[in-house]
C-alpha cells in the first residue's frame, strides 16, 4: 500500500473513524472517542503524512501500510505481522543478513566506518545498522575505533567502528 492521503483516510474509514473534510484539512474522529486528528492535506512538508500516520496510530488506528522511503535502494525488513515460526525466522534471517553485510563492509573498507557510511554501502537503514553494530560489538567482532565530527555545528560526532584489534582511527 502506498503512503497517500486517500489511502490513509480510506483505512481509517474502514476501521470506523468518522471523517470531516474542511478546506485544507481532514479531521478524523476515533470510533471509541479516544481523540481526534487534524490532518493537513495541502502542505509542502514531506513529513506531514508520516506524522499523521504516527498520530493516528497513537489514537488506535491499525495501519498496515508500508512507509514511503525517500531512498529506493534501502532494503526493507520483513513485516512483523505475526508471531508464528515463519515470521520469527524471517526476522532472524534479516538481522543476520544486516550483521553480515555490516561486518563485510567494514572488513572490505580496511578503515573504520560510521553507521551512515555503512548504510550507504549496504543499502540497509541506519536503525538496522545500529542494531547490528551493537550486536557485533557486544560479541567482540567489532570495536568502537574513535569518532569523527562533521563540520555542522551542534551535530553529535559519528562513532566509527572497526574490526576488533584493528588500528584506531586518527
Amino acid at each position: 500500500m502506498s503512503l497517500d492521503w486517500s489511502d490513509l483516510v480510506a483505512v481509517a474509514r474502514e476501521q470506523g473513524w468518522r471523517e470531516e473534510r474542511r478546506t485544507r484539512h481532514i479531521w478524523l474522529y476515533a470510533p471509541d472517542g479516544r481523540g481526534t486528528a487534524c490532518i493537513p492535506t495541502s502542505t509542502s512538508d514531506w513529513r506531514a503524512i508520516h506524522n499523521a500516520v504516527a498520530q493516528l496510530r497513537r489514537l488506535g488506528l491499525v495501519w498496515g501500510g508500508r512507509r514511503a522511503s525517500r531512498r529506493g535502494d534501502l532494503v526493507e525488513p520483513p513485516d512483523g505481522g505475526g508471531d508464528d515460526e515463519a515470521s520469527t525466522l524471517a526476522r532472524l534471517e534479516y538481522a543476520l543478513s544486516v550483521g553480515e553485510a555490516v561486518y563485510c563492509a567494514i572488513v572490505g573498507a580496511g578503515e573504520p566506518l560510521s553507521a551512515t557510511e555503512l548504510s550507504a554501502a549496504t543499502g540497509f537503514s541506519r536503525s538496522a545498522i545500529r542494531h547490528a553494530l551493537q550486536a557485533l560489538t557486544a560479541e567482540g567482532f567489532l570495536a568502537a575505533a574513535g569518532s569523527r565530527t562533521r563540520d555542522k555545528r551542534g551535530v553529535r560526532p559519528d562513532t566509527l567502528y572497526a574490526v576488533s584489534g584493528a588500528a584506531p582511527a586518527r
